[in-house]
């Protein structure tokens, strides 16, 4: 609710707080700073996501994509191990 409100930092101070994260949670947290063109810091929650489904994946190489990060939407694509139908189709539009 707050990353959707454009609360990004108070979502931050939330999501640190929380005791135990979910996919959702982490997948959540990831969109909303995708949305407001934090690159650095997704690159970073990213890597410290304890477990990754397709949504993350996903996620990353869409909000890549739309950040204009072309090349970092790539390398995520790469390093899936299984790509489902809308990996290829984002890849094919962020490429």
């Amino acid at each position: 609710m707050f990353l959707e409100l454009g609360e990004i930092e108070f979502a931050r101070r939330m999501f640190d707080k929380m005791p135990e994260r979910d996919l959702i949670s982490w997948n959540s947290m990831i969109t909303g700073d995708l949305r407001m063109g934090e690159v650095k810091l997704v690159s970073q929650l990213f890597e410290e996501m304890p477990e990754r489904d397709l949504v993350s994946f996903n996620t990353m190489i869409d909000g890549y994509g739309k950040c204009g990060r072309c090349e970092l939407a790539e390398e995520v694509f790469r390093m899936m191990n299984g790509k489902d139908l809308v990996s290829w189709m984002m890849c094919k539009i962020v490429l």
